[in-house]
């Protein structure tokens, strides 16, 4: 025990929490998330000048090295596997960062059969939010 324990504080063992993508969920193995800021770096023909652009934030990007396992990992797989593919944003429990609305980017699985396990790399990036309304077509123009 420490001194942030004894004064009533967390430890990162206690604020960790099981992942979940649209309330399934899952084990983590390992994380990564992708921060930084879009930059737009400007280079002029003829000159050792250079001036760089700060165009805001990135939006996150988090990779989840997850995994089911279990005499039932393939029913859990199946699970999983259908909330990833569904289209649209979903909540994301980040064991370390909470609740995340993200949209699926990639993912890639991996069954071992004998172990009873599947692995999952997820990327997952920020949902974000739409800053103007969606399209639509103009069906009356096409015709």
């Amino acid at each position: 025990m420490n001194l942030y324990t004894l004064l009533g504080g967390e430890t990162w063992k206690e604020r960790w929490q099981n992942g979940s993508f649209r309330g399934v969920s899952f084990l983590t193995e390992t994380l990564s998330t992708e921060i930084g800021r879009r930059n737009i770096v400007h280079e002029y023909p003829f000159s050792d000048i250079s001036t760089t652009e700060d165009m805001g934030l990135k939006a996150r990007k988090y990779t989840v090295n997850a995994y089911v396992l279990g005499d039932d990992h393939d029913l859990q797989r199946n699970s999983l596997l259908q909330a990833l593919e569904t289209a649209g944003e979903g909540d994301l429990i980040h064991p370390e960062y909470g609740l995340q609305k993200v949209v699926v980017d990639t993912c890639t699985i991996s069954t071992n059969e004998q172990q009873r396990i599947t692995l999952f790399v997820i990327s997952f990036a920020d949902a974000g939010k739409v800053l103007s309304p969606p399209t639509r077509r103009n069906v009356v123009a096409d015709m």
